[in-house]
């Protein structure tokens, strides 16, 4: 959910939002650093973590964070290939 000053910002810019899911939020993160391999799923949850901007529900673990959102995103984009 974006926060209600930000949408009266882009109103009054004249701009619409854009909203991603799980699976765009995914693919930016790879296309990033020029799609090189990101090695071990916790890697996407680490930053993603880190990203103020996305709102996936982080739980946390003993050395990192984990959302269901995001290995969720991952399983569907392998399954499309």
């Amino acid at each position: 959910m974006i926060e209600k000053w930000k949408l009266e910002t882009l109103i009054d810019m004249e701009m619409s939002c854009l909203e991603l899911c799980e699976e765009e939020w995914v693919i930016l993160l790879l296309a990033v650093d020029g799609f090189s391999p990101i090695i071990g799923e916790e890697v996407f949850h680490t930053c993603f973590f880190l990203y103020p901007y996305v709102s996936f529900n982080f739980k946390p673990l003993l050395l990192s964070v984990y959302a269901q959102e995001i290995s969720e995103a991952l399983d569907r984009l392998r399954e499309k290939g």
